[in-house]
């Protein structure tokens, strides 16, 4: 068995692995299969039953200073360290942050509460732990919350709920300011839509005054109108010809 208990809770695993070797133990010789386990819980052997039938074994490792020198040889006995720290240092992962994993290791292995681990920055563990609890409450709106009716009203919250107080701050400053920019934006813009429309309503007013076809409409009701004296009839006539001179050219 190979990682027994890998994908749940540490105790949750460490305890099933714990059981079910304890079980076939329990066999004894005539009964018990040959099982070959591995695993990284490295507590697992205080919580198995003391019998011969139990022996325990490792990959050899050498230490020459700060460099490990892996074997790849398996040999009797049992080991309390994984390496991860030496790993995670090969791999480019900060010596800072390196360090505080082992602070928090061996605040652990002896016993004591992950709250009881000195804080490096307060104020931003703080921030951390009302984030955790954010997401506490999120999650039980979350099996609540109607997700084939209102995916985006979940969305919403979750946003407004996992982002720092400090972006709430800014989003609302930002949105103060655009709507402002919004409002000033829409009575230019209106501004200018009425001076557009006024002029455009001028030049169409000026379009119909100055229209051959309307002066020519005139003249024919001028001639229509005739009283019979030669000066009339010459003067509409003289304006008949205008306006049809003036409909040819704009033709």
């Amino acid at each position: 068995m190979d990682e027994f208990g890998k994908g749940t809770m540490t105790e949750v695993g460490l305890s099933l692995l714990a059981s079910s070797l304890n079980y076939w133990l329990s066999k004894g010789k005539d009964h018990c299969p040959h099982i070959f386990a591995s695993s990284h819980f490295h507590s697992l052997r205080s919580l198995l039953d003391d019998t011969d039938l139990l022996s325990f074994h490792t990959l050899d490792v050498h230490q020459n200073g700060d460099e490990l020198e892996f074997q790849y040889k398996l040999v009797d006995g049992i080991i309390d360290n994984s390496y991860a720290s030496y790993t995670a240092l090969k791999n480019g992962i900060s010596r800072e942050i390196v360090d505080r994993s082992n602070e928090v290791y061996e605040h652990l292995k002896s016993g004591k509460s992950l709250l009881d681990v000195p804080q490096q920055n307060p104020a931003a563990e703080q921030q951390d732990f009302m984030l955790a609890q954010r997401m506490d409450d999120l999650m039980a709106t979350f099996l609540e919350w109607d997700l084939t009716n209102d995916p985006l009203g979940f969305l919403k919250i979750a946003k407004e709920a996992l982002s720092p107080d400090d972006d709430k701050e800014e989003d609302a400053v930002q949105q103060d300011n655009d709507e402002a920019a919004m409002e000033d934006n829409g009575k230019v813009i209106l501004e200018e839509e009425e001076v557009v429309v006024l002029e455009e309503k001028e030049v169409v007013i000026l379009a119909k005054e100055e229209t051959p076809r309307k002066r020519l409409k005139f003249a024919d009701e001028d001639k229509e109108n005739l009283d019979g004296s030669y000066d009339s009839g010459r003067k509409s006539s003289k304006r008949l010809k205008i306006a049809e001179e003036n409909i040819e050219k704009s033709d």
